[in-house]
C-alpha cells in the first residue's frame, strides 16, 4: 500500500463522527486486535440504547387535551438525552485521537441522544379517545432536514416505531367546578424497530438492531386555562428489546483466543431481551392559536435511568 493510499485512508477514518477509533490507524494495520473487546463495548452499546428506546418511544403520542368528543391529527418530534455520564463516554475515542488505541474495538459504547419525528392522530367520543402514532427516520430524512448523518459520514440509521393507545378521563373538567381539572387514564402498545449500522468502504462494518415492545399505563392531570392547558402525568412502562449485531473486518482479528490472520465475519445471532419496568414523570403545556390545543411542549424524566427528554408537537384538533 502507497504512503498516499494509507494517508487517505487515515482520512477517510477521520470522518466518521461518534466513531473514532472505529477503524485502526496505519501503523497497527498488521497487528491483531481484540474481537472480544469490540464484542464487550458493543453489548454496552445496546444495554444503553436498549434502555433509552422506551423513553423516546414514549415521548410520541403526548396530548395536553384530555378524552372528548374530538378530532385531532399533527406532529411530533423529540430527543431523549442519555445520563450526561455516560453520554460523556462517546467523546473517548476522540480524546484517543493522536494515540495508539485507533483500532476496531474503540467502538462507542453510548450515544449522547435519540432523536424522534412521528404522525399521530387521535379520535374520541365523550370520556373516551383512541390514539395512533407512527414514526419513520432514517440518516436521509436527519440530513436533509437537520443536517446531519446522526452517527457521522459512513453511517446508517433507521428507526420505525409504531403505537396504539387508549384513554379515559376518570374526571372531566366542569363550569360547575372550575378549580377540578381533569384526570385521565392511559394504557398502550409500542413496537419499535432500529438499526444503526457504520462502515468505512466494504472492508469493515458494523450493524446492530433492535427491536422493543413497550406497554404503557399512565395518569394525567390537565387543567385548560386561558390560552395555555398545562399537564403533568407519571408512566408506568414495562419494556423488552430484542437486538443482534453483525461486525466484519478483512484485517487480523482475536476471537475467543483464536485468531484469524485474514479478518472475519462475527455474527452475535438474535438475543431475547429481559423485561424492564420504567417510572417516568412528564409535563408540559398546551398552546392554544387559532386552534385548541395546536402547540404543545413537554418533557419528560425517567427517575430510573435518569434520562430526559423533551417533545415539541404541532397538531390540529377539533371539539365537537
Amino acid at each position: 500500500m502507497s504512503a498516499m493510499m494509507k494517508r487517505g485512508s487515515v482520512a477517510l477514518m477521520l470522518g466518521v463522527v461518534l466513531c473514532s477509533g472505529l477503524f485502526a490507524n496505519d501503523n497497527i494495520m498488521d497487528t491483531y486486535f481484540e474481537g472480544d473487546e469490540l464484542n464487550r463495548r458493543i453489548r454496552t452499546y445496546i444495554v444503553n440504547v436498549s434502555n433509552l428506546i422506551p423513553d423516546s418511544t414514549t415521548l410520541q403520542n403526548v396530548w395536553s387535551c384530555p378524552p372528548g368528543t374530538l378530532f385531532g391529527i399533527g406532529v411530533n418530534g423529540s430527543i431523549t438525552l442519555l445520563e450526561r455520564k455516560l453520554a460523556s463516554s462517546v467523546l473517548d475515542g476522540v480524546e484517543g485521537f493522536g494515540g495508539n488505541h485507533l483500532d476496531l474495538s474503540q467502538f462507542p459504547e453510548a450515544i449522547p441522544f435519540l432523536p424522534g419525528l412521528a404522525f399521530d392522530m387521535r379520535v374520541g367520543v365523550k370520556r373516551m379517545d383512541v390514539g395512533f402514532t407512527g414514526m419513520w427516520l432514517d440518516e436521509n430524512i436527519l440530513a436533509d432536514n437537520v443536517g446531519t448523518t446522526f452517527l457521522g459520514d459512513g453511517s446508517h440509521f433507521s428507526y420505525r416505531a409504531f403505537g396504539l393507545d387508549l384513554r379515559y378521563a376518570l374526571v372531566q373538567e366542569s363550569k360547575d367546578s372550575p378549580l377540578v381539572p381533569a384526570v385521565t387514564l392511559q394504557g398502550g402498545y409500542y413496537f419499535t424497530w432500529m438499526g444503526f449500522g457504520i462502515s468505512a468502504g466494504d472492508t469493515e462494518k458494523v450493524s446492530v438492531d433492535f427491536r422493543n415492545d413497550s406497554i404503557l399505563l399512565a395518569v394525567q392531570v390537565s387543567k385548560n386555562l386561558p390560552i395555555i392547558t398545562p399537564f403533568l402525568g407519571m408512566k408506568a412502562i414495562f419494556s423488552k428489546t430484542d437486538s443482534g449485531f453483525i461486525w466484519e473486518t478483512h484485517r487480523p482479528v482475536m476471537v475467543k483466543g483464536e485468531p484469524y490472520p485474514d479478518g472475519v465475519r462475527y455474527k452475535s445471532g438474535g438475543t431475547d431481551g429481559d423485561y424492564y419496568s420504567y417510572f417516568q414523570v412528564y409535563g408540559g403545556l398546551g398552546i392554544d392559536f387559532l386552534f385548541e390545543h395546536l402547540i404543545t411542549v413537554g418533557g419528560a424524566y425517567n427517575v430510573m435511568t435518569n434520562h430526559f427528554g423533551i417533545n415539541l408537537a404541532a397538531r390540529l384538533v377539533f371539539n365537537f
